[in-house]
């Protein structure tokens, strides 16, 4: 074998070796529920979303899939929206500035977590094979139950949750 195979063999295992062990754990917090569930080790988000334990306990629609690069880039952006808004409201009128006090308040309630670009949906992850990632590391799954309420925010009247038409 000359020098060249060898490198290119040592390249294309150097290249498939993190996805033939990916591993990857989850942290799931359930909709309702004090405690966390802890999947894993799985290899790919197909495994996460066909989990036994998973079926009709969430809505998999408004789930979400995070990591702590994830969540501290959400973190980061959530700081610097905050710090933008707190300098418009110093320099603005009183009208503007209360305006502006008032948006500020509805993103201090906000559970800021990120969220990875990764599709969740069961029946899609299984046939799509773009969408089945490798997992590797670890994770957070966030997870709602079916929503009844829609929760409006900003510079407008009326916020706060409304209900969905024809919900209970």
């Amino acid at each position: 074998m000359n020098k060249l195979q060898s490198y290119f063999i040592a390249s294309v295992l150097y290249v498939m070796t993190p996805h033939a062990f990916a591993q990857g754990t989850v942290t799931i917090y359930l909709p309702g529920e004090q405690q966390t569930l802890s999947v894993g080790p799985m290899e790919n988000v197909v495994q996460l979303v066909t989990q036994p334990q998973l079926r009709d306990r969430l809505w998999w629609p408004g789930a979400l899939l995070t990591d702590s690069a994830a969540k501290a880039k959400a973190l980061k952006d959530y700081q610097h929206v905050m710090a933008q808004l707190a300098s418009w409201e110093a320099e603005a009128d009183d009208d503007v500035a209360a305006t502006i006090k008032s948006v500020r308040q509805q993103l201090l309630n906000l559970n800021i977590t990120g969220r990875l670009p990764v599709k969740l949906d069961p029946d899609f992850v299984r046939v799509d094979e773009n969408s089945n990632p490798p997992l590797v590391g670890d994770y957070t799954l966030y997870t709602v139950q079916r929503p009844v309420t829609i929760t409006l925010l900003g510079a407008v009247s009326g916020t706060g949750a409304i209900a969905l038409a024809g919900r209970p």
